[in-house]
C-alpha cells in the first residue's frame, strides 16, 4: 500500500498543484502568442512540445497525489477509477489528436495540429482533475 497523507497535508499540496496550474495556464495563454509568431511548422511544433513537457510534469504530480489519498475503502476505489479513467483518457488523447492532425495529412500543419492538441488536452485534463480532487 502507499504512503497516506493527513487531509491538511492533501489540501496543501492540492493548492499548490492549482497554483502551478495557475501559472501554467498563463504561460500557455502567453505561448499561444508567442508560438503563433514562429514561421515554420517546425518552430510551431518544438514550441507546442516544450509547453506540453510541463503539462506532463503537472500531470505526474497530480497522479502522484491521488497516490497519497487514504487506503480506506473509498479511497482505494476511487484510486482505482482513477487509473482506469486516465489510462482511458490517455489512449483517447492519441486517437483523437491522430484523428484530428488527419485532416492535414501529407501537410506541414499536421505536425502542429498534432502537437497543440495534446498541450490543449493536457490542459483540460489538468483542469479537471484539479476540480475533482479538490470537491471532498
Amino acid at each position: 500500500t502507499s504512503e497516506t497523507k493527513s487531509y491538511a497535508d492533501l489540501q496543501a499540496e492540492l493548492d499548490q498543484l492549482k497554483a502551478v496550474y495557475t501559472e501554467l495556464e498563463k504561460i500557455s495563454d502567453a505561448e499561444e502568442t508567442k508560438c503563433g509568431s514562429k514561421l515554420t511548422s517546425a518552430d510551431m511544433i518544438s514550441c507546442a512540445t516544450e509547453e506540453l513537457q510541463q503539462w506532463w510534469i503537472l500531470m505526474a504530480s497530480l497522479r502522484d497525489h491521488v497516490s497519497y489519498i487514504s487506503d480506506e475503502e473509498s479511497g482505494i476505489i476511487f484510486k482505482e477509477n482513477f487509473a482506469k479513467s486516465q489510462k482511458a483518457w490517455e489512449e483517447f488523447v492519441v486517437s483523437d489528436c491522430k484523428f484530428r492532425a488527419s485532416k492535414y495529412h501529407g501537410g506541414s500543419l499536421a505536425g502542429v495540429v498534432h502537437a497543440f492538441c495534446h498541450v490543449d488536452a493536457n490542459k483540460l485534463r489538468a483542469k479537471k482533475l484539479l476540480v475533482v480532487l479538490d470537491n471532498p
